[in-house]
C-alpha cells in the first residue's frame, strides 16, 4: 500500500511475501498524476533561465513563483533554492496541482515543504487562476 507520511514510499504487507521470497512478478502502473522525469545529466543552461516549452501564461506563472519564493527567501535568510528548486517550481507550472494531495506527488515537495509551503503554493496558482 501507498505510505503518504513516507514521502510516497510504500508500505509492505503479508501480501507482499510472494514477491519478495518466492520472486512472483510484480506488476505496477503508471500514476496519471506523476511527473514528468528529469534527465540525471546537469545541464551547463539552467531550467530557470530557459523554459522554451512553457507558454506565455505558463512563464508569467513561473516567474511569478520565482518571485514569491524570493520573498520567502528573504525572510527567511535562506537561498531561495532551499525553499524550493527552480526544476520543482518547473513541475508546479506545468502540473498545476489543485489540492495539498496532488502537490505532494511533485518531486522535491516532501512532507516538510508542503506543511511548511504548500496552502501558500496553492494560494499562489488560485490567484493566477
Amino acid at each position: 500500500t501507498a505510505d503518504p507520511e513516507a514521502y510516497g514510499g510504500l508500505c509492505l504487507t503479508d501480501a507482499a511475501r510472494p514477491v519478495l521470497i518466492d520472486g512472483q512478478p510484480l506488476r505496477l502502473r503508471r500514476d496519471p498524476m506523476a511527473a514528468p522525469t528529469r534527465s540525471s545529466g546537469s545541464s551547463s543552461t539552467p531550467r530557470d533561465r530557459s523554459t522554451p516549452s512553457l507558454s506565455t501564461a505558463e512563464q508569467s506563472l513561473f516567474q511569478q513563483l520565482r518571485g514569491w519564493r524570493l520573498d520567502l527567501a528573504r525572510e527567511h535568510k535562506l537561498p531561495p533554492y532551499v525553499i524550493l528548486t527552480d526544476a520543482t517550481l518547473y513541475d508546479i507550472v506545468r502540473l498545476l496541482p489543485a489540492s495539498l494531495e496532488q502537490l505532494a506527488r511533485i518531486p522535491g515537495i516532501g512532507r516538510s515543504k508542503l506543511e511548511r509551503y504548500g496552502e501558500a503554493i496553492l494560494e499562489q496558482l488560485d490567484r493566477a487562476r
